[in-house]
């Protein structure tokens, strides 16, 4: 991560860049997770809406079909 050596003085302020790499590494974690999630939630959306409408289809004809 670049972190061999931290141009600060003192502890708090080397304290400090040390949560503050750790926030920015957890923080791009996240988002890889959250973008694969994303991903995975959008296909089973699709299935969904997929099953949705062949539903609808079948009842409209069988509405259409009452009709005649």
């Amino acid at each position: 991560m670049g972190l061999r050596k931290i141009n600060t003085i003192g502890l708090q302020q080397a304290n400090k860049v040390m949560h503050l790499s750790a926030m920015a590494y957890n923080l791009k974690k996240y988002l890889k997770f959250i973008s694969k999630t994303v991903k995975s939630d959008a296909k089973a959306m699709h299935l969904f809406v997929l099953e949705l409408k062949a539903l609808f289809t079948s009842q409209i004809s069988g509405l259409v079909g009452l009709k005649n």
